[in-house]
């Protein structure tokens, strides 16, 4: 969900858990604005005038072979937290294996009747709401999908989530106190509650559960695989005091534990109950808490934080964006989930079938791609308001406030997740970019501490909120992941225009092309962000119905 930015927090968490010898936590979607990052000059591209800011140690040139390639992702959102030594919820399960979570529902009280008024004593029905939506089969009492058969859904089979209810906690400090804590930027509250759960300890049915227990360490990295909370506030008005507001709004972070809780590292959502009845008055709506369990295995939002419009890149529509609808392409190939086509011939003819059931994408590379996400390249999935997508294509999810736009049609989306070098100063927390990994890198380097004695780690470069990007220069705009419309812009930071997307002005139906014009929007420099030319791709599609899209690709 969406927060107001925490970058000066977010700074100095940065510092003092470098200190401590662990890796970055950080609120998602929150990336490097405000740190110092130069530009860089490079080469000019033969075909252009187009100058990148950074080199990426390509030659720039179009690759050609033979045939197109079907691949497994080399590295995924898991190796990259790995890595930098940061907790991160395993993405991928084996048949008989299952990631274990538990949800502790917090009850607070209050001596102060404005606090206490707003907060509830959960109930049998509400516990067994939780349950439903965490847990729950599709069935006639639910909205839409529990998080654990909607991750089932997207990951094609590949995410086994199971999660354990605990007892309610009841904490020692009371709301009030919890919120001053948490303030307008801070996550001090949570942290100070998770300490104080695991010094007392957790129960399911009033037994002790050891959270250090290996059945909550599936993957045998020393982190534990994850913990939700759910505080007992169920008055939206009061949580949604204004976007900035810490009255329990969800958000995911990083607990590092230390003295005798060193051993207690993992990933957390946190939200209030309320999100719950967002689009359903049992109590029993998803949305919020798969968006943030999205989070906890690593994908980042993909609205903007900068406000300067409705919607940002992705117009609203995806579940890293708005919280509705289908994982797209990028977010389930940068989790292993899916295995796409690489296209390297210049000329081909391709069906993709129905993205939400099959998991079928086209990869148009650029001249940096090292087999994974993290490389930049277009990405191509045939979207249907089918599967995932089908009940937000007919309902408009939170009080009618959120897109409805699904449609039949073929999404192009443009990816730059290209992973950088990042230097972070230990005394001043500011941060800079040197290179980009080596294309050919068969793993993500480990975090270190360089001569300098500053921490260098490599991360994700490009950010949907444009102020958290390097500064590139005032004429580039990249994103991490963008939705490259038929027939409009979709958003530009600081012009207000933002887009509900995915409607049949977005997505490119039967006898419709690719080419020139889209180019001239989305490329204006005939190039990728990198240099690669891009001029000369026409994508045409053929043919269009329910089990398929057929299209013939020129580059």
């Amino acid at each position: 969900m969406k927060k107001s930015s925490k970058n000066t927090i977010f700074l100095i968490i940065f510092i003092l858990i470098l200190i401590l010898g662990i890796s970055l936590i950080f609120v998602f979607g929150f990336n490097y604005g405000g740190w110092n990052i130069p530009t860089f000059g490079g080469n000019t591209n033969n075909n252009t005038n187009y100058v990148p800011p950074l080199e990426d140690g390509t030659n720039r040139e179009v690759e050609y072979r033979d045939e197109n390639e079907k691949i497994d992702a080399r590295f995924t959102y898991q190796d990259l937290n790995e890595a930098n030594n940061a907790p991160i919820t395993p993405s991928k399960t084996s048949q008989n294996e299952e990631v274990n979570i538990l949800v502790v529902p917090v009850e607070f009280s209050d001596s102060d009747d404005s606090y206490k008024k707003r907060l509830i004593n959960f109930d049998e029905q509400e516990l067994n709401a939780i349950e439903a939506s965490f847990n729950g089969e599709i069935n006639g009492n639910t909205y839409w999908e529990s998080v654990s058969s909607y991750y089932d859904e997207t990951s094609y089979g590949n995410l086994n989530l199971n999660f354990e209810i605990t007892d309610v906690y009841h904490p020692l400090m009371e709301a009030s106190r919890f919120l001053s804590l948490e303030g307008d930027d801070s996550i001090r509250g949570s942290h100070n509650l998770i300490s104080e759960m695991l010094t007392r300890g957790l129960t399911i049915d009033n037994e002790p559960v050891d959270l250090l227990d290996s059945r909550y360490d599936i993957n045998n990295d020393d982190f534990i695989d994850g913990m939700w909370i759910i505080y007992n506030c169920k008055d939206e008005k009061f949580v949604n005091n204004g976007l900035g507001t810490t009255h329990f709004w969800a958000y995911t972070t990083n607990y590092n534990g230390s003295g005798d809780l060193r051993n207690y590292n993992f990933r957390y959502a946190n939200c209030a109950l309320s999100f719950l009845y967002d689009g359903n008055h049992n109590g029993q709506d998803a949305h919020t808490l798969i968006h943030e369990t999205g989070h906890m295995l690593g994908l980042d939002d993909y609205y903007s934080y900068d406000y300067d419009a409705e919607f940002g890149y992705m117009g609203g529509v995806d579940m890293m964006d708005a919280n509705i609808g289908d994982h797209s392409a990028f977010s389930k190939f940068s989790l292993g989930w899916i295995e796409p086509t690489v296209m390297y011939q210049n000329e081909t003819t391709i069906t993709l079938k129905p993205f939400q059931e099959s998991g079928d994408a086209l990869i148009i590379p650029s001249s940096y791609f090292n087999d994974s996400a993290f490389s930049e390249y277009l990405i191509l999935e045939y979207q249907t308001p089918t599967g995932l997508n089908e009940k937000d294509s007919k309902t408009r999810y939170h009080n009618n406030r959120y897109p409805l736009a699904y449609s039949y049609g073929l999404a192009i989306y443009h990816v730059d997740a290209r992973l950088a070098l990042h230097e972070v100063e230990i005394d001043t927390g500011m941060a800079s970019i040197d290179k980009y990994l080596d294309e050919n890198s068969q793993n993500i380097p480990k975090i270190k501490q360089n001569t300098s004695g500053n921490v260098e780690e490599y991360l994700v470069a490009n950010s949907n909120t444009n102020s958290f990007n390097p500064d590139y220069g005032d004429e580039y705009e990249f994103a991490l992941v963008k939705l490259v419309s038929k027939q409009r812009l979709i958003y530009r930071p600081g012009t207000g225009i933002g887009e509900e997307a995915k409607t049949n002005a977005d997505l490119y139906q039967e006898f419709d092309s690719f080419g020139e014009e889209q180019l001239d929007i989305y490329f204006p420099d005939g190039c990728f962000n990198n240099g690669t030319p891009i001029n000369s791709l026409r994508i045409e599609v053929n043919e269009m119905n329910e089990n398929g899209i057929n299209l013939t690709i020129n580059r």
